[in-house]
């Protein structure tokens, strides 16, 4: 394209469509030229490439369109020429039959020119749909051959994973099986044990009640017997306060009765009323529940309990009273 500026050389002009065409040659004999203008006409903001950087089968169809353009630019001057000069001479019947070849040829090129112009909108389509399919194709190629690598890969873990499918059923099968034996087992085991504890309970209380029946028949008369001894031993202690109230009586220590009988009275009625809240507060024995729940390490003393309690008071005061004053 040595007819044209380059196009950095436009931006430095005041109009972008200033034009200089500086060749020995005419610009429709140039068709490099003809192109970078012709490629100046496009839609705003269509982004065309470059002459240079067009696909080598664009670039020969843009430029095979510049030349007929070129052409038929050239027809339609050198008619409009012939067209001028003839009206000069005054050819006017030349006019009309040279204006008649100039508008077949006109309509004969821009047929020629719009089948060009689809023509390379075909190609153009037809070479970018060539390279998206060689493209998918390489990818496709790429996919196939790692598919074919891993496909024996895949096969072989099929293959296993099938055996450990029918192993882990086989042992699925077995596994069940034992639960419900072993389920089965469960049950008569727990029925046999429930009978085995309930036999061993009933058996412990009849042995411990055996074991404990001649204990307890001693603590009950030792009991029987104490309450005994203990009645005796209060009439015992009466006897001993009137023995010595007759002495004071008799030695003249008493001489106010009616006031010492209403102190004695008060006190009989304190004491009374003491015994009754003491004898309120004494829980019921209850001797069965004490067959159930005496261990083996229980020892009971000469009263009838387990404590080591001193019983020498209650001897003393015995021997007191059979000693006398």
């Amino acid at each position: 394209m040595d007819g044209v500026i380059p196009q950095n050389s436009f931006k430095k002009r005041k109009h972008y469509w200033e034009y200089v065409y500086n060749a020995d040659c005419f610009i429709t004999e140039d068709p490099p030229s003809i192109a970078h203008f012709l490629r100046h006409f496009r839609k705003p903001g269509f982004n065309l490439p470059t002459i240079d950087h067009l696909a080598e089968d664009d670039r020969d169809n843009y430029l095979r369109f510049a030349g007929a353009f070129a052409q038929l630019a050239s027809e339609f001057n050198r008619m409009v020429e012939t067209f001028h000069t003839k009206l000069q001479v005054g050819e006017a019947g030349a006019q009309s039959a040279d204006l008649k070849k100039a508008q077949d040829s006109i309509a004969a090129m821009e047929s020629e020119l719009q089948s060009l112009r689809l023509e390379k909108e075909e190609s153009a389509g037809a070479v970018k749909l060539a390279k998206e399919l060689s493209a998918r194709n390489r990818v496709l190629e790429d996919t196939l051959t790692q598919a074919g690598i891993s496909r024996d890969d895949y096969k072989v873990k099929l293959e296993g994973a099938t055996t450990t499918l029918c192993e882990l059923h086989n042992s699925h099968d077995a596994t069940k099986s034992q639960l419900t034996e072993l389920d089965a087992k469960y049950k008569a085991y727990i029925g046999h044990r429930e009978l085995e504890v309930k036999i061993a309970v009933s058996s412990g209380r009849k042995d411990l009640a055996d074991k404990f029946k001649a204990a307890l028949e001693q603590v009950k008369s030792h009991l029987v017997g104490r309450d005994a001894v203990h009645e005796h031993l209060v009439k015992a202690s009466e006897t001993k306060a009137n023995f010595e109230l007759l002495e004071e009586i008799i030695k003249g220590e008493i001489t106010d009765f009616p006031a010492e009988l209403s102190v004695v009275s008060l006190d009989k009625d304190n004491a009374l009323k003491k015994l009754k809240e003491a004898e309120a507060r004494i829980p019921e024995l209850e001797l069965f529940q004490l067959e159930l729940l005496l261990p083996d390490s229980f020892t009971l003393d000469e009263f009838g309990t387990n404590t080591s309690v001193n019983t020498s008071a209650q001897e003393d005061d015995v021997q007191e009273i059979s000693d006398g004053p």
